[in-house]
């Protein structure tokens, strides 16, 4: 088996991210997986036809066939595939319609969020939280339309803007999610929507298709979230540079609760394999450190920057700027 269907294990609450696709396609081989261990077509494959009541000859198109009977067999465990996609979580939030912030229907619809789950109660009171979306400002909402002015914005469109809202919303709960599944216990978890307990979740990060560079440098691609061509950051990069900046709390975690994949193997995270891209948002993160952390970690930025401006050092870098706390988890900030 793959390690991906070595570590996957949906019953204990286990939660899946990375570009739609590459993701899709991992939880289909768990699914195939599933389906060796607990199917066998009773009819071998054979086709199931109506047939004529008087000459006894098929008729018609098969009433089953073997892929159908395959695909019937599958459906408890797509369906426990689907419960384990961030997107599952964040379902509620995309199902609201943004732009009317002030429309009676939005109004309740937003009230009733945090009775949806304990996942969505939670993020309700983080900063993250979808209610607080009236007051998102242009530079977070113009992730979600590349090359938007400032101009522009002013100009939109209500649907136009409440596509933003949508796109911010759900790229905001997405990295709630990470802290929501690595910082809480595993009995936090039981009596929720899924009640096995089966030790700590974990969460799988596929990085099919996604580069360092591409994540470091914030590029910005077509966004499979709307039905147009439009270009913009991806939520995926949003989710990756919020890990690496919170990386000096959750690498302890690394190959327990968080695994990352390439190919459905485990490798490391982006920035051990690819670390020379990364050096730049690290400085930056560094320069937007207040004063008094500053003054208490200054030995250690010292060395960061020696480190960083040397050849091929960029690894030991930032082995040095992940002992530094240039972001707490989303959690911490009530």
């Amino acid at each position: 088996m793959s390690d991906f269907l070595d570590n996957y294990e949906p019953e204990r609450n286990d939660v899946v991210y990375g570009l739609a696709l590459p993701r899709d396609q991992y939880l289909n081989t768990y699914v195939e997986w599933w389906l060796q261990q607990n199917w066998r077509d009773p009819l071998h494959g054979e086709a199931v036809y109506a047939r004529d009541p008087l000459t006894k000859a098929n008729i018609g198109e098969p009433k089953s066939t073997h892929m159908s009977r395959k695909t019937t067999a599958s459906e408890p465990a797509v369906v426990k595939t689907e419960t384990t996609k961030i997107n599952y979580y964040n379902k509620p939030i995309s199902d609201l319609v943004f732009s009317k912030l002030d429309d009676p229907q939005f109004t309740v619809q937003l009230s009733q969020l945090p009775r949806g789950s304990e996942y969505l109660a939670s993020l309700e009171k983080t900063r993250s939280a979808v209610r607080k979306i009236g007051a998102a400002s242009y530079r977070s909402l113009a992730g979600g339309r590349a090359g938007l002015t400032q101009t522009q914005f002013g100009e939109l469109t209500e649907k136009e803007l409440g596509d933003l809202r949508f796109f911010l919303a759900i790229r905001r709960a997405c990295k709630y999610g990470i802290d929501y599944f690595l910082l809480k216990s595993p009995r936090d978890f039981v009596g929720s929507n899924k009640a096995k307990l089966n030790g700590a979740p974990c969460l799988h990060y596929v990085l099919d298709q996604i580069t360092s560079a591409s994540i470091a440098q914030s590029e910005e691609f077509r966004l499979s979230a709307f039905n147009d061509d439009r270009k913009g950051k991806p939520i995926t990069t949003s989710e990756l540079r919020y890990l690496f900046r919170t990386w000096h709390v959750y690498k302890k975690l690394h190959a327990t609760r968080i695994i990352f994949y390439r190919n459905q193997n485990i490798v490391g995270p982006l920035w051990e394999s690819e670390p020379a891209p990364w050096i730049p948002y690290a400085r930056k993160r560094l320069d937007k450190l207040p004063q008094p952390t500053r003054l208490t970690y200054q030995k250690q930025i010292a060395e960061f920057e020696k480190l960083a401006g040397s050849t091929n050092l960029a690894a030991q870098a930032l082995d040095v700027f992940f002992t530094i706390p240039s972001c707490d988890p989303i959690l911490e900030q009530l």
